[in-house]
């Protein structure tokens, strides 16, 4: 009986600790399962409760809960659905008038000497969620001025109510990223670089049209069923000194797209965002639209609903284009091409140098893109024009420089790069020589078979190459014929 009833008692002692926890996770927040910050991507963030926030931040601690202290708990960034980034603070506080609350703090970053002249400035708060529960609220931050580039810098002072000072925060937050994919956040001050200039450009590597020897080639026109590569750079300058760049971290957005040309299209088109979806929507009408075959239904644009974050080392990359003709599709290989470019030591090179206009203006070119561009014949898509063609390939978007990894008096630097996304870019037609190995051996290839056909087709030609043969030999026979005549006479 004794045994039977310490049993029961250890059975009931267990569901008793177990109904403790789960009460325990109800009546006091953050003793519960941490929510990922993942899970809010998709929300709206303008309506999450205080709560949640703080647990999916993991700062859900006993230690941030008072009935008497006003305690500063996190500052979070995150893009609301309409791509607005927003800014909170995070704070238990036990009063109960919010009125005219405002958070001193200063947004400066370091100079080209690596040091930072803090400039404060009072933001005004405003009251988003209190928990029902506890003391804990979410603030809005108004009227943040750095919200566009891709590194954000906040050193908080101190919290007032009108002219009081009511708490000393004294903490640095640094965020990095430009989507809620990517945002790191710091809370310690890192080294930071500003991107004083930039432009997004990109080369597309493929033949132009021709059309035979009686006409010119069109030297930049695309030609039918030939793919092309669009490679994307960055050419840029930053504030500070840099010897050697080792990495640069950048992120952009994805997307393709499909547009109809009245007329074959140019290899420098610039599909950008703003033209395709433009086109899509019917509402375009900058340049180029003159050009566009608007009643064409089967225009696209898709772009990723996540972006890309690629980190560019130094190396090389090649990059590939087919040329279409009679007897099949030929693969032409290009020359390598740099992945990262100091554009000092490529001004010297002369003519064959890709990019000499970029270096009268940047110090740094970087390829972090690459995709392939062709154009269709609209037979193909049941589209009666002849002369029209179909563009169907992919761009870029929000392009940002994330972070600079680099050498500078020998000392190696990781600074995050203070820079505004470019959805905007302009094109080219490259014009590097490419390898001649493949098109040595379609030549060789083209006679191969021309010798071969002829031999196969001897047998029926004859008789008509007999006939021309005579033709050509008749005038000669006449006028043999003549000087006998006159020798006889």
């Amino acid at each position: 009986m004794q045994e039977k009833t310490k049993k029961r008692i250890s059975v009931i002692a267990m569901l008793a600790a177990i109904l403790a926890g789960l009460l325990i996770q109800l009546l006091l927040p953050g003793l519960g399962v941490r929510a990922e910050a993942a899970e809010y991507m998709n929300e709206d963030i303008t309506k999450t409760s205080a709560r949640s926030d703080i647990m999916s931040m993991g700062q859900d601690k006993l230690s941030f809960m008072s009935d008497k202290d006003i305690i500063f708990i996190s500052m979070s960034q995150y893009y609301d659905l309409d791509h607005n980034l927003r800014t909170y603070i995070y704070l238990n506080f036990p009063l109960s008038i919010y009125d005219d609350l405002k958070v001193s703090l200063s947004t400066s970053v370091s100079d080209d000497n690596y040091e930072i002249n803090e400039v404060f400035k009072d933001y005004e708060l405003k009251l988003i969620d209190k928990d029902t529960q506890c003391n804990w609220c979410k603030f809005e931050v108004l009227g943040l001025t750095n919200l566009d580039v891709s590194t954000r810098r906040y050193n908080l002072l101190n919290l007032k109510q009108g002219e009081n000072t009511l708490l000393e925060i004294d903490n640095v937050y640094i965020f990095n990223g430009i989507s809620n994919d990517s945002i790191q956040v710091f809370r310690q001050e890192v080294e930071t670089i500003t991107i004083t200039n930039k432009e997004v450009e990109f080369f597309c590597y493929g033949k132009s049209e021709d059309f035979g020897i009686f006409f010119e080639d069109l030297d930049t026109t695309m030609r039918y069923f030939n793919k092309y590569t669009d490679s994307f750079f960055i050419f840029f300058n930053t504030d500070k000194e840099i010897d050697d760049l080792l990495e640069i971290e950048i992120e952009f957005t994805e997307y393709k797209y499909g547009i109809m040309w009245e007329t074959f299209c140019d290899m420098r088109v610039a599909h950008t965002e703003e033209l395709c979806s433009g086109v899509v929507s019917g509402s375009y009408n900058g340049e180029y639209s003159e050009s566009i075959d608007f009643d064409y239904e089967g225009h696209y644009f898709e772009k990723n609903e996540k972006s890309t974050t690629v980190v560019i080392k130094p190396g090389k990359t090649t990059v590939s284009a087919t040329d279409s003709k009679w007897f099949g599709k030929y693969d032409t290989k290009y020359k390598e091409i740099d992945n990262i470019y100091d554009l000092r030591d490529y001004v010297s090179k002369g003519s064959a140098f890709e990019f000499k206009e970029q270096a009268q203006l940047y110090r740094w070119g970087v390829n972090f893109a690459n995709y392939t561009k062709i154009g269709d014949n609209p037979s193909n898509l049941n589209w009666p024009y002849w002369g029209w063609m179909f563009v169907e390939g992919k761009g870029v978007s929000d392009a940002a420089i994330l972070r600079l990894k680099f050498v500078t008096d020998g000392i190696v630097k990781n600074c995050y790069a203070i820079d505004s996304p470019t959805s905007n870019f302009t094109g080219n037609a490259a014009t590097t020589d490419i390898d001649g190995t493949y098109e040595k051996l379609t030549s060789v290839i083209f006679l191969v078979i021309i010798v071969v056909a002829l031999g196969a087709a001897a047998p029926a030609i004859k008789p008509i190459i007999e006939g021309v043969v005579e033709i050509v030999k008749m005038p000669f026979s006449i006028i043999g014929s003549i000087f006998k005549n006159n020798k006889k006479k």
